[in-house]
């Protein structure tokens, strides 16, 4: 039995291994996603490349159970435990916005008209001084830059990146932006902020995306001369598909993006409600363009406590420019639950955006069921179409396929 993926332990913790009972029929059961040889485990979050004679193992691991067993239980277990590994008095990942204000003015942005506040340096030392309190000494600080635009206001990504450095503690960074600024961005910069990742969306291509961006002309250029000038960074390029304009601009950017070894893509749709089953088709459609062009990022999900959305995530932060704290990065304002000055939380406001919905009576039989936890407030957690559910089995069933 071949493991191809082994990084979870929280479930076998916390429903042990499988002891083969004699005269039992063993079968794979409704967690299980095959492609040919290679099947994914929902309830472990294991997967592995099997045949006829490991068949000890696959009972020992989970991969097969008795038939007829209803493993609803098991797996409320296993998002039980998820979600116990959360529950942590330290904060490891940031989500910091510098600025709401931002250098573009896209058609669909949800910051659009919302207050315009930006951080000042009083601010951003005292956001330092509260990450140096509440992150886990011995592990590593994950910063995130949003805003608006995060570069409109970077010489606090600077002051906070000193802090840590001077503090000698081990950080990383990432960051949303719209690249247009990347102009001025030195080298040194990059370094003190050990800026790994950085994530563009793409509407579309040329002077469309300039348009769309609201930037000057000649942005779409622009941004693939900073791809070019950091070398050292990874860049994220959500690709947008809408359906009014069909997939020749996906096809298109992909096209002009397949020859940077540091660009990773997938394909989104924003979330207005309207997405149909034909529509998660095409997405997949665009994805597998992007896996042809090598630039696609095969990965199989796995029950880690970082995978559900950060409002029922105690080890992640929302930081807003005048230090309060918000449930999700898409909220930066009127759903502040604390501040960075206060020991004080409402935790009224945490209820709520933790709070998961009702499972219906299909969700049992879901193979996704496991590692599913839809949350009331969140569109995206909140998700379960059956296109949704289609585009999620596909995608495992893909990165299966890659591996056998």
């Amino acid at each position: 039995m071949n493991i191809i993926q082994n990084r979870n332990t929280i479930s076998i913790q916390a429903i042990g291994y499988q002891a083969e009972l004699p005269g039992v029929e063993y079968v794979e059961h409704d967690y299980i996603i095959r492609a040919e040889d290679a099947v994914y485990n929902a309830l472990t979050g294991e997967a592995a490349v099997v045949g006829e004679k490991d068949r000890a193992e696959m009972i020992r691991r989970w991969f097969l159970a008795p038939e007829g067993m209803n493993l609803a239980g098991l797996a409320h277990l296993t998002r039980q435990a998820a979600h116990g590994m959360k529950m942590s008095r330290w904060i490891n990942r940031y989500v910091i916005f510098t600025t709401t204000g931002c250098n573009g003015n896209c058609e669909y942005c949800f910051q659009k008209d919302i207050e315009q506040l930006t951080m000042g340096p009083d601010t951003a030392a005292d956001v330092a001084s509260w990450i140096l309190r509440h992150a886990n000494p011995g592990l590593m600080i994950n910063l995130r830059w949003f805003g608006g635009e995060p570069l409109v206001n970077k010489s606090v990504i600077s002051l906070i990146c000193d802090t840590m450095q001077r503090n000698r503690r081990r950080y990383q960074s990432s960051m949303s932006s719209n690249g247009e600024l990347f102009e001025s961005v030195t080298e040194a910069e990059t370094e003190l902020w050990q800026l790994k990742s950085v994530q563009f969306t793409l509407d579309d291509c040329g002077e469309e995306y300039d348009r769309i961006k609201g930037l000057p002309a000649g942005a779409y250029d622009r941004l693939k001369a900073t791809i070019e000038r950091f070398p050292h960074i990874n860049f994220v390029l959500r690709v947008h598909y809408d359906p009014a304009k069909g997939t020749e601009p996906c096809y298109q950017i992909i096209d002009d993006f397949k020859g940077y070894p540091n660009v990773v893509m997938y394909a989104a749709m924003l979330y207005d409600g309207t997405k149909t089953e034909d529509d998660y088709r095409t997405l997949l459609e665009i994805e597998d363009a992007m896996i042809a062009a090598g630039r696609f990022n095969l990965k199989l999900p796995t029950m880690t406590p970082d995978v559900n959305c950060m409002a029922d995530n105690p080890s992640q932060a929302c930081i807003t420019p005048v230090g309060d704290l918000t449930p999700c990065e898409h909220f930066v304002t009127g759903e502040s639950y604390g501040s960075i000055y206060s020991d004080e939380r409402d935790q009224a406001v945490l209820d709520e955006w933790a709070a998961k919905c009702k499972d219906e009576d299909k969700c049992e039989e879901c193979p996704l069921y496991p590692s599913c936890e839809k949350l009331c407030r969140c569109e995206s957690a909140g998700n379960c179409s059956e296109g949704y559910q289609y585009y999620q089995l596909e995608k495992i069933k893909r990165a299966l396929r890659e591996v056998v």
